[in-house]
């Protein structure tokens, strides 16, 4: 339900995504809760065939995009809660802090990917240091931003070579808009320019980005890593965590 609620205000803020056409909580025309979103057509943004001129384009718009999804307050942080939500209709995150969301990834990715052999316990030790190293920037107040919360290319859809929609918004989160920024680094590092170049963030604002991208790019990586071992897909997993360290050293920490 709370995917049809994120996708509602941000259409009212004017991002391209999915029209709701329908929610029912009443169970009356089927047994189980459900929504239904538009049917929006086009290709993943990674496989619309496009030239270098109009990815650029498209990589502006969709950055114009996120940054309005962004533009609505959320309470709390980390996934919004579902369950809170169709009790009393009430929309936040599920910790009090940034930092608590931040703390209870880390505290449940980094020992699970040294227990698979897939970091190691100094590597483990270097993504604890790097968060202490920039706790100052993980308190953004008691009010977090509407993220995407899983926003990388293959959420952008391209129709005849125009933005379509920014889909898929299950994991919906509330938090620091670099950690969508982060995600999206992690899959198109080459395609982060004109994405910054359309979301446009305030001057103090683009100087925080250069550190917090890649440090949340780092974190999401190590998350997706995870989840890529627990599906089996080892390769996936390897790549990420490659890409993890590579920002982990770019940050000053080898």
């Amino acid at each position: 339900m709370l995917e049809a609620w994120a996708c509602q205000h941000a259409r009212e803020l004017g991002a391209p995504v999915p029209r709701v056409f329908a929610v029912d909580l009443a169970r009356e025309t089927y047994p189980r809760d459900f929504i239904l979103l538009e049917d929006v057509t086009g290709d993943p943004l990674p496989h619309a065939g496009l030239s270098a001129a109009s990815r650029e384009r498209l990589g502006r718009e969709a950055g114009q995009a996120l940054r309005r999804v962004h533009e609505i307050g959320v309470p709390g942080f980390g996934l919004l809660d579902e369950s809170t939500y169709l009790r009393t209709a009430h929309v936040q995150g599920r910790y009090d802090t940034w930092d608590a969301r931040l703390r209870e990834a880390l505290d449940s990715v980094l020992p699970a990917l040294v227990t698979a052999g897939l970091l190691s316990g100094a590597g483990a030790e270097r993504a604890e240091t790097v968060a202490a190293a920039h706790v100052d920037l993980f308190d953004i107040g008691p009010v977090g931003h509407l993220l995407h919360g899983s926003f990388e290319p293959s959420r952008v859809l391209v129709r005849d070579g125009e933005l379509a929609a920014l889909v898929d918004f299950g994991d919906r989160q509330s938090g620091d808009p670099a950690w969508d920024l982060g995600s999206f680094l992690v899959r198109d590092a080459a395609g982060m320019a004109p994405l910054l170049a359309g979301y446009e963030p305030g001057r103090d604002r683009a100087a925080l980005m250069e550190t917090t991208v890649p440090l949340y790019g780092a974190f999401r990586a190590l998350e997706w890593a995870h989840r890529a071992f627990l599906d089996e897909d080892r390769d996936d997993c390897d790549v990420l965590l490659e890409t993890a360290d590579a920002a982990f050293r770019a940050l000053g920490h080898p």
